[in-house]
């Protein structure tokens, strides 16, 4: 699809589906938010943790592509 006010639309109305099926599911908690003009999108705030395995982030990802197929 290309870039337009209508696909800014739909994926900050996306970014609160996928952040609804984070909540319902229990396998997720990413905040999002708007920018400015930018639609909203995710803010994933690990990256500081030393914590935080290159495995947790490939899960992150899955899980976000996942929910999106199911949505």
């Amino acid at each position: 699809m290309p870039h337009s006010p209508q696909k800014e639309k739909i994926l900050g109305e996306l970014t609160a589906t996928l952040k609804g099926c984070m909540m319902n599911s229990g396998t997720l908690m990413i905040g999002y938010q708007p920018q400015g003009t930018l639609p909203n999108f995710f803010l994933e705030a690990s990256y500081p943790n030393a914590a935080v395995q290159e495995s947790d982030v490939d899960f992150m990802l899955d899980e976000l592509d996942r929910l999106g197929q199911n949505s």
